[in-house]
């Protein structure tokens, strides 16, 4: 063999890894079944992942409605319509499997499961049809109990459309709560109308000093009283002054007294549409009182339900404000000895005290045709600022109590 031989069959293997004619086009056509699939598997899953989360939001509406209706015979039909309302025919070609509904009558549960298979585009290459997706919920199928207090402005910036359009929003809410029915499994409402201060009739033993006609208001007690939900009988509860003239504690104490907690919807809407309008604004007298009708200090002081307010960590169930004004506070200088601001404080140290741990009232705060400078005090006030409502119009009003009365009567997902 020559020596330029030798060269030649040395330089083979160089030529051949120099030479890419040709090897890009075989690199490629080994690589583009597996880039294929990983473009297809991407697109696929996102699919399939649209197809899951709208299958669990459908599931949840679903074994929601099948909560409220779980003691009817037509509780698995509103389980189907729910879900059928909520998912939509066709929506990515899923093919759904018929629901599995288990209505567990022992643990007052019900729990639905949505199966589909989601067809595939690309990865069929790779021989991957459909992709399997599965959710589940379960649902307790009680409301969590619930005590309310409505905490209403009614003085007299109130009068004519504003008052209607009140009665009109909180009644919304009510249909809510209550539906159709006069009563529901542990709900409870109290109506707390308030202007310069707050009617508590027929409750005179509560008054150290009673004038005659008395109109069924109070001054506040003294000192850190005036602000906490410590029940009658403590020193200084509404001790009268001297400068407190008759007209003075006429001023701003509302015709309707406070409706404590009850549990029929007729007995609250008759209050809700006596509500008047008249005097001037003490938000924080409103709100301690609707701190008072929700306080288990207060248990059997009230009258009616001896058992009521129930404690405040009783299990399942929940307190509630909801205050709604259209003013800022104005103190009548002549029955009382604070200003505008220390009114403000006073309801601020209140909120604070309500959302404490132990307490945990939540407090949801309305402004309606309020000036804006009552907004931050009133945000301020509320559980999150996503609590905190204002109402420009009297439609704005009805639409946030409807948000509220949702929220409040949502059912527990326990999975």
């Amino acid at each position: 063999m020559k020596a330029h031989d030798w060269t030649d069959w040395l330089a083979a293997p160089r030529r051949f890894i120099a030479d890419r004619r040709g090897g890009i086009i075989i690199m490629l056509g080994v690589m583009i079944i597996p880039l294929m699939a990983m473009v297809g598997l991407a697109l696929d899953s996102s699919r399939a992942y649209l197809v899951k989360a709208r299958l669990s939001q459908a599931i949840d509406a679903a074994a929601l409605a099948g909560g409220r209706s779980f003691k009817m015979d037509y509780r698995a039909d509103d389980v189907q319509r729910y879900f059928a309302a909520n998912f939509p025919a066709g929506f990515m070609d899923a093919d759904l499997a018929p629901l599995s509904i288990n209505f567990d009558d022992q643990e007052g549960t019900v729990t639905v499961v949505a199966s589909a298979k989601v067809p595939t585009s690309f990865m069929r290459i790779v021989d991957v049809p459909e992709i399997d997706v599965s959710v589940e919920s379960t649902v307790n199928s009680l409301s969590r109990g619930l005590e309310l207090a409505l905490v209403l402005d009614v003085t007299g910036s109130m009068d004519g459309s504003k008052i209607e359009a009140l009665k009109t929003a909180a009644n919304s809410l009510l249909d809510i709560l209550y539906g159709d029915r006069e009563t529901v499994d542990n709900l409870y409402v109290s109506v707390v109308p308030f202007a310069g201060r707050v009617n508590f009739a027929p409750h005179s033993e509560w008054m150290n000093s009673l004038p005659d006609p008395w109109n069924g208001c109070g001054d506040p007690r003294s000192g850190s009283n005036a602000t906490d939900d410590k029940p009658p009988h403590v020193q200084g509860w509404n001790e009268y002054s001297s400068h407190y003239e008759p007209w003075g504690w006429d001023f701003g104490c509302p015709t309707l007294p406070i409706l404590p907690l009850t549990a029929e919807k007729t007995t609250v809407t008759t209050v809700i549409g006596n509500l008047p309008a008249y005097g001037g604004t003490r938000m924080d007298m409103g709100m301690v009182w609707g701190w008072r009708v929700l306080s288990p200090n207060w248990r059997g002081v009230w009258g009616g339900d001896a058992s009521l307010p129930l404690d405040y960590d009783e299990p399942n169930m929940d307190k509630a404000v909801i205050i709604m004004t259209d003013g800022v506070n104005e103190v009548n200088q002549f029955a009382d000895i604070v200003t505008n601001a220390e009114a403000d404080q006073q309801l601020s140290d209140e909120c604070t005290a309500m959302k404490a741990d132990g307490l945990d009232i939540i407090i949801y705060t309305i402004t309606f045709q309020a000036p804006a400078s009552v907004e931050p005090l009133m945000e301020a006030c509320a559980t999150s600022p996503s609590h905190a409502f204002v109402s420009p119009t009297n439609e704005d009003l009805e639409q946030v109590f409807k948000t509220i009365g949702a929220q409040l009567s949502m059912l527990r997902i326990s999975q």
